[in-house]
């Protein structure tokens, strides 16, 4: 039913794969709350679960380090199949680079978690929060694509990098570069350069919602790269976007239509 948490008693245990947001508590949504009282087991990323500990007195504790993501929802389904409602937390949005596809994709490979029921909350995902920060750059829409090449080939994050640059969407990238891997962010920033120009609007913002959160706002061609990491969110703008005293807007047409 929705993204409601039943609180009634079923005889199927579920999996909710709850999105924490990007990490101000105040943005942690109450059907989250929910499913993280409702549910005996809490598995996530070491991060994750540091970032809810308070939360999650008396409950059992799954996680792990980075790429133990497969084993952590392993262990989750595990534990659903053993009775337990289980919460895997991620942040941001559970369904934006997180978890929920894995375990639709675990349900479907496994033939012992095929009775699992699996629920998805939603969250806020970080580019609600850095835009905000921003002032409002994705009034006319957005296209969000990961700049990590782990999972997805190169070839095809610019395949889709060149289709976005080439669109007038506004454009948010995530994971854009870790301590070695930065090739795809200098090309991400070459390719938008090429197709809408360098003095096109761009913002960075770092720790969004977060009490150390920093940003910059300017020009595509002036971005600094070097403060860029895997906590930043970049934000390019499209033809009708404007910084103006700080602030970074996208323009919706009611000036043309309505202003005198």
């Amino acid at each position: 039913m929705g993204n409601s948490i039943n609180s009634k008693n079923t005889q199927t245990p579920t999996i909710y794969v709850v999105g924490l947001g990007p990490g101000d508590r105040d943005l942690l949504t109450p059907a989250a709350l929910k499913a993280l009282e409702k549910c005996p087991v809490v598995a996530g990323y070491n991060k994750y679960v540091a970032q809810i500990n308070d939360l999650l007195s008396g409950k059992k504790i799954i996680k792990n380090g980075m790429g133990g993501e497969v084993e952590r929802c392993r262990l989750a389904f595990a534990e659903a199949v053993a009775g337990s409602d289980v919460c895997v937390v991620c942040s941001g949005d559970a369904g934006i680079f997180a978890m929920a596809g894995l375990i639709y994709e675990l349900r479907d490979y496994e033939k012992d978690f095929a009775g699992i029921a699996i629920e998805v909350v939603p969250g806020l995902t970080a580019v609600n929060a850095a835009a905000a920060s921003l002032g409002s750059p994705l009034t006319n829409g957005c296209v969000i694509i990961s700049l990590s090449d782990l999972l997805t080939p190169t070839a095809t994050i610019i395949k889709n990098l060149k289709a976005v640059a080439q669109s007038d969407l506004a454009c948010a990238l995530y994971n854009p570069a870790g301590k070695k891997r930065r090739e795809l962010l200098s090309q991400a920033v070459a390719i938008f350069s090429q197709e809408r120009g360098g003095e096109i609007p761009a913002a960075l913002v770092k720790h969004a919602s977060c009490d150390n959160e920093e940003k910059w706002l300017g020009r595509l061609e002036d971005l600094p790269l070097e403060m860029v990491d895997m906590n930043t969110l970049l934000i390019i703008g499209n033809s009708t976007a404007v910084i103006k005293n700080g602030i970074f807007y996208d323009r919706r047409g009611y000036a043309e239509k309505y202003f005198d």
